[in-house]
């Protein structure tokens, strides 16, 4: 996973899965749902939610990607001014 400056930067895939999630956040997203939208495996699709993780620990304490098993992953919202900052800051659109 690159850094810059201590702070984990995401690549086009992480930011589309990502925008995805954040698209889909009232719901869970399966692994299979999201490789097939990434044309990626399941097995990447973890890879990329553990980069995801530790993006949004180091730079958006407050939201987070939760990961059940059997349900999928899903965008949790603690803190919605870090959320809005969240979305002026990135190339994410809540509409797509």
């Amino acid at each position: 996973m690159p850094f810059w400056l201590g702070v984990v930067v995401l690549h086009q895939k992480e930011m589309r899965m990502l925008q995805f999630l954040v698209e889909n956040k009232k719901r869970f997203v399966t692994s299979k749902e999201l490789a097939a939208y990434l044309g990626c495996s399941d097995r990447t699709v973890r890879t990329y939610y553990k980069t995801i993780l530790d993006y949004l620990k180091s730079a958006y304490d407050g939201v987070t990607v939760s990961s059940k098993p059997g349900r999928g992953y899903q965008l949790k919202v603690d803190n919605e001014y870090v959320y809005a900052t969240f979305l002026e800051e990135n190339p994410i659109n809540e509409h797509g």
